[in-house]
């Protein structure tokens, strides 16, 4: 997919907020309770071993942007 230069940045900014929101504890980490805890907030059930599969025990921002850049599936901009 390619994005020009104010795209990008756009994008970085709401990887930002998506990212604090997830980051409970303000640490700079995704944890996998602060996952799981996330989907049972929002009545999805995913189990801890599961979350912690997908953030490795933490998931800093850069492996965060990372992960949701190779999750998209063309339908990047309609999440952000």
């Amino acid at each position: 997919m390619a994005y020009d230069n104010n795209n990008m940045y756009d994008n970085d900014v709401k990887f930002k907020d998506v990212f604090e929101h997830f980051d409970v504890d303000k640490d700079g980490k995704i944890s996998s309770k602060e996952l799981v805890d996330y989907f049972a907030s929002v009545g999805e059930s995913v189990n801890h071993k599961v979350a912690k599969s997908v953030v490795n025990e933490f998931l800093d921002f850069g492996e965060f942007v990372k992960l949701m850049k190779e999750e998209d599936n063309g339908e990047l901009e309609n999440i952000l």
